[in-house]
């Protein structure tokens, strides 16, 4: 009986794993954010329907992206809901654009993100010069993890070579991201054509392997759904089921599928043949964390709140990016910097802090501060920015009610404000907040780079909260770095926020 009983523990125990490591995956081409006739709740009563992990949408508005979450968390009964989405463009050249759209992919999800990242694949279509693709590796209940792509390609016949091309440049991409790979999207093309037969010698077509039927789910005029243009592919992964669901929610249906951790799981490219062999695809496995102070980086200010008030040679200033109130407490007490408490109650925007003098970031290098305690309420922020002016700036900030805040980035560029990333706030992993430049010139990079980390220093490993190129109208050789705290409208108890260790520094090359 004790072997018996051994052996039920082990089946039991193994059912378990698999159940939690189950990821649910939805990819829907919404036709313009839902134009007429078709409408955003009908879209998430779909959606809903397959009680989704991870859910992958393409032609929707980047200003409808918290539509689209808070619509799933109501529909689902949750909070944990949260997204990215990255623009189209639709003039420059590669690898600057001169004029993003606010058509976009979405990745949304109730998993947390380590870490995101968007990319523009240069293939010309007679819509946009390049298009986004969004990554989002994330972290799945039972701890391990998995990179999910957001992808659209090119449309129309007459685009048949675009989309070659952008396949070609999207998996040179995906094959340097590490672990277990699920892309999805609107392919633009059916199954037989050269670039899904690429896609495909990669990875696993999940309705090829576990649907049945034609699959079809695109149609020309909203009633007969005649082709396959739709896809949930994947790598490291066991397809347990795929489904295209009869509904009329768009111009394309969803794609349902679900996926397991498979035991033979390796970390590798995002969908090549990895050789070394990985403990269920990893968290460790995936991060490739950076340190935080890497040896020899060369401190151009720092700051740790000891003093009795702000050294006004390091902070000449109060607040650059918005209103300020100056009846706002701001003091240094026990070694931490304090704002607040904030105003309670109190409409119309109360914000205070101090900005740094002035700093050349023009190198690779970073700012960063410790956020040691949040605010509370959906009207309360605590914020870091990094700015060259107050209509051009890069932010990482904490907000939200008790129960569903979250950490999150934006940019502000000439005064027009764009949301670029928001996860679940988790006070332990999100101590360290920075913004970081990084410039490599001799491999064609300039992105700012949005990261977190825990405090303790043994422990500081950056994780990547979102990452695009950097946008020169922030003016690198001229930043000004802002820590504020304050209320833009009523909220009950917002509390105080208390910062430190504040510094900038350049990395070393």
């Amino acid at each position: 009986m004790k072997t018996l009983a051994s052996l039920l523990f082990f089946f039991v125990s193994v059912s378990n794993a698999q159940a939690q490591s189950a990821l649910t995956v939805v990819t829907l081409n919404t036709n313009h954010g839902a134009q007429a006739p078709w409408s955003v709740a009908d879209q998430v009563a779909a959606i809903v329907t397959a009680s989704p992990d991870v859910v992958l949408l393409q032609e929707a508005h980047r200003g409808q992206l918290d539509q689209y979450v808070a619509a799933i968390n109501a529909g689902l009964g949750s909070t944990a809901w949260h997204g990215v989405a990255a623009k189209h463009c639709v003039a420059g050249s590669a690898p600057q654009c001169t004029a993003p759209t606010e058509e976009s992919v979405m990745v949304l999800s109730r998993l947390p993100f380590v870490e995101t990242e968007s990319r523009l694949i240069w293939a010309r279509d007679d819509y946009f010069v390049a298009r986004a693709a969004l990554r989002a590796a994330m972290r799945l209940d039972d701890g391990s993890a998995v990179q999910v792509f957001g992808v659209h390609l090119p449309p129309l016949a007459d685009a048949a070579a675009s989309r070659a091309s952008w396949v070609v440049d999207f998996l040179r991409w995906a094959d340097t991201r590490r672990g277990p790979t699920i892309v999805g999207g609107d392919f633009n093309d059916v199954p037989s054509s050269p670039p899904i037969a690429a896609m495909s010698q990669r990875y696993v077509d999940a309705w090829a392997a576990k649907g049945g039927g034609d699959g079809a789910t695109h149609s020309r005029n909203g009633r007969g759904y005649v082709r396959r243009l739709d896809y949930l592919f994947s790598s490291g992964l066991d397809v347990s089921a795929a489904s295209v669901p009869a509904v009329a929610v768009s111009d394309h249906r969803p794609v349902v599928a679900t996926f397991t951790l498979s035991a033979t799981a390796r970390v590798g490219g995002g969908g090549g043949s990895p050789d070394t062999p990985a403990p269920g695809g990893s968290f460790a496995a995936l991060l490739q964390p950076q340190p935080a102070s890497p040896d020899g980086d060369a401190v151009l200010l720092e700051d740790d709140f000891d003093g009795d008030a702000p050294d006004p040679a390091t902070w000449p200033a109060g607040i650059v990016s918005g209103t300020e109130d100056p009846t706002l407490p701001v003091a240094q007490a026990g070694g931490a910097l304090v704002i607040g408490p904030l105003r309670a109650s109190a409409s119309g925007f109360h914000y205070n802090g101090p900005s740094s003098q002035a700093i050349d970031l023009s190198a690779s290098g970073y700012a960063q501060v410790q956020l040691l305690q949040g605010v509370v309420g959906d009207q309360a922020n605590a914020m870091f920015t990094a700015a060259s002016n107050s209509t051009n700036f890069y932010r990482i900030y904490q907000a939200g009610a008790a129960g569903s805040q979250r950490i999150a980035a934006e940019k502000k560029i000439d005064d027009q404000k764009s949301p670029l990333a928001s996860a679940p706030y988790d006070p332990a992993l999100h101590q360290i907040l920075r913004i970081r430049r990084d410039y490599r010139p001799d491999s064609s990079v300039d992105d700012v780079v949005f990261e977190t980390s825990p405090a303790a220093p043994a422990a500081r490993a950056f994780v990547e909260l979102y990452r695009e190129r950097w946008d020169p109208r922030v003016q690198a050789q001229s930043l000004t770095f802002e820590i504020k705290a304050g209320t833009s409208d009523k909220e009950a108890s917002p509390g105080t926020a208390v910062w430190d260790h504040f510094r900038v520094a350049l990395v070393a090359p």
